[in-house]
């Protein structure tokens, strides 16, 4: 059986959301429809369907007919980053053996969505603010001027006014990105739509066309998603393996939460449980510490995090991991960092996993 994915367009897909929020992003897709602003940042946890956005943005936008290059800034070191974004010539380095064409280049004339632009290294920023002003930048290695004429879609689960506040990313490019900005909410603000996407990826997974009972319904509405969108995909897909054939979906077979995380027992059970006040309940407490670890960071001299805000950093991601069983894409989102940028504190830290 086809899902909404294979029969409705990004656009037409976030245009069935019903909740009040995600009809913002509607509206400011459309007026970026209008408008055909040369730079848009979306900005929302991870799993909220940002990319969805990007590829809405792009296909209603002046150059649909144009090319959409895509790159996750989050997984590559900045060697390879350069490399992807700038290209190379042949015996720029080590293992160069041929010349690439970087993703900007290829993306002239059309689109480049750079997802996790937070994570883009302090010395590649002023380089990508360079190709954004004048649309002029050279491949590493090389020595011809180059040029490229492409529209901006940024992404990211970062704060980006801290990072700009405190110097670990620049001013100027955070403006040049943010011509046009787009929140997308997470799912525990979208009440409306959880039943509504539970019940699309239920169609999608299920070919018997399986129902949800009532009390997985209320253990649907009650759970906080802090995976949100992808989350709760992954939870249906797995609840429509456990069902075993059964006409509907029970409140136990969609196993909802994580290590220590409470969730309903039975459909009679299915009731909202009370927060935990021994470890971290929801990704704002998270949230929270780790932008007082930002402060310590910001007030240190020279910008050198303290030994007080190693500490935390090293406590806030042990405590992360072992409350998510080690899942390191979950922590990475609920931390607001990058995969690649949770791989290197962990080995900075020493940090098994």
């Amino acid at each position: 059986m086809l899902g909404l994915e294979e029969v409705l367009t990004p656009y037409e897909l976030i245009s069935e959301c019903r909740d009040a929020g995600m009809k913002k992003v509607v509206k400011r897709v459309d007026m970026c429809t209008d408008s055909n602003p040369r730079s848009v940042l979306i900005t929302g946890e991870n799993g909220t369907g940002k990319e969805l956005v990007a590829r809405s943005l792009h296909e209603r936008g002046g150059r649909k007919e144009k090319t959409l290059v895509t790159l996750d800034c989050a997984n590559l070191d900045e060697a390879n980053l350069r490399s992807e974004l700038f290209g190379h010539e042949k015996g720029s380095f080590t293992g160069a053996f041929d010349r690439k064409i970087g993703l900007l280049e290829k993306a002239d004339g059309g689109t480049a969505f750079l997802d996790e632009i937070g994570e883009i290294p302090p010395d590649l920023q002023p380089r990508l603010l360079r190709v954004l002003q004048d649309g002029t930048f050279r491949r590493y290695g090389g020595n011809m001027e180059l040029r490229t004429d492409f529209h901006l879609i940024a992404a990211t689960n970062r704060d980006l006014p801290e990072m700009v506040r405190t110097g670990r990313f620049r001013e100027d490019l955070f403006y040049r990105i943010r011509l046009i900005d787009i929140r997308v909410p997470p799912l525990r603000e979208r009440a409306e739509d959880i039943l509504r996407l539970a019940n699309h990826f239920l169609d999608r997974f299920s070919k018997n066309r399986k129902s949800f009972s009532a009390g997985a319904e209320t253990a649907l509405k009650a759970h906080s998603w802090p995976g949100n969108v992808r989350e709760l995909r992954s939870t249906i897909e797995r609840a429509v393996l456990l069902s075993n054939g059964n006409d509907a979906v029970s409140a136990d077979d969609l196993e909802i939460g994580f290590l220590g995380s409470p969730s309903p027992s039975s459909d009679k059970a299915a009731v909202p449980a009370p927060p935990s006040l021994t470890g971290p309940s929801d990704p704002e407490l998270l949230d929270l510490m780790r932008r007082a670890i930002v402060r310590i960071k910001s007030i240190h001299k020279d910008g050198q995090p303290s030994d007080l805000a190693e500490y935390a950093e090293k406590a806030l991601i042990e405590a992360a991991l072992d409350y998510y069983g080690g899942n390191k894409l979950k922590v990475a989102g609920i931390l607001g960092i990058g995969r690649q940028t949770l791989y290197n504190k962990m080995a900075r830290y020493s940090i098994s996993g």
